[in-house]
């Protein structure tokens, strides 16, 4: 529900610890690993099934839809499915916004079409890339920067008021301070949030997800104030979180969904783009 920070699939490459990886290989373990109940573990309160949906309950009143194969071989086929979970929505209580999340190789006839019929408007195309952890290693931080992990509240509202800041328009980040904060504070769960000082002044923030039950991470919410940028901070910030999972959680994989801003030094560093997502929203009146 989160990016790092537009482009399609590109052919298989060589990754950066020199054994050629295929984009099938790569898409194969994506959509395997994680496009499961896997995507269900990060800040879900609470989730169920319907077909072949996954459903998940997250703070703010709002649901994440996902699923691995809709099962559907003509546009009727998915124009019934979606008025099924909009009749379930309609249902639901306490629920003011659902993002349906969408990948560009599906095999699902009319999807788009399907979704704005029954209310889902689409939002911005980001590319998913995947590639070798260790790809991302090994790169310090600029002289006068500061990394380290947030550990308080304050760290959690300096570094999301700091996102929304970088990304501009509407103050989405600061939404999930509550969750974040919530997160932070369980044992159970991997979920790191890291910032990049100047001074006593965030310039950069991002938090990597270790997926449970699986070797991958994704990261998430990458963000450099204006001033701050074309210095290395996102890059070293990155290398930081990777570090600290693949040593604390046995990480082999990094994942993310990006922009273009973020897309040119993730594919350096090995991440290859693999597909595309978009997601759909609906809220209600």
């Amino acid at each position: 529900m989160a990016h790092e920070h537009r482009c399609g699939p590109v052919p298989g490459r060589v990754g950066t610890l020199g054994q050629v990886i295929e984009e099938s290989q790569l898409l194969r373990i994506y959509d395997q690993q994680l496009r499961t109940e896997a995507e269900m573990d990060a800040g879900v309160l609470s989730q169920a099934r319907l077909g072949p949906f996954w459903i998940g309950i997250v703070p703010g009143n709002r649901a994440f839809v996902t699923y691995q194969d809709l099962g559907v071989d003509s546009v009727e086929d998915t124009r019934l499915l979606f008025q099924r979970l909009r009749a379930a929505i309609d249902g639901w209580t306490g629920i003011d916004e659902v993002e349906v999340k969408t990948r560009g190789h599906d095999q699902a006839p009319g999807l788009a079409e399907a979704l704005e019929e029954h209310g889902f408007k689409p939002g911005e195309r980001e590319t998913v890339v995947l590639g070798p952890a260790a790809g991302l290693l090994g790169v310090s931080s600029p002289s006068g920067i500061t990394l380290r992990r947030a550990e308080t509240e304050a760290d959690v509202r300096a570094a999301c008021e700091q996102a929304d800041e970088a990304f501009g328009g509407e103050p989405t980040a600061r939404r999930m301070i509550p969750e974040l904060w919530s997160r932070l504070q369980l044992d159970d769960d991997p979920m790191q949030l890291w910032l990049a000082l100047d001074g006593d002044t965030v310039v950069a923030s991002g938090r990597i997800d270790p997926v449970p039950g699986t070797d991958i991470a994704g990261v998430w919410g990458g963000a450099t104030l204006d001033s701050h940028r074309h210095r290395g901070i996102y890059r070293a910030l990155l290398s930081a979180r990777v570090a600290a999972v693949m040593k604390e959680n046995g990480i082999d994989w990094i994942h993310s969904d990006c922009t273009d801003h973020s897309l040119p030094i993730l594919a350096a560093a090995g991440l290859q783009p693999i597909t595309t997502t978009t997601p759909f929203t609906w809220r209600r009146d």
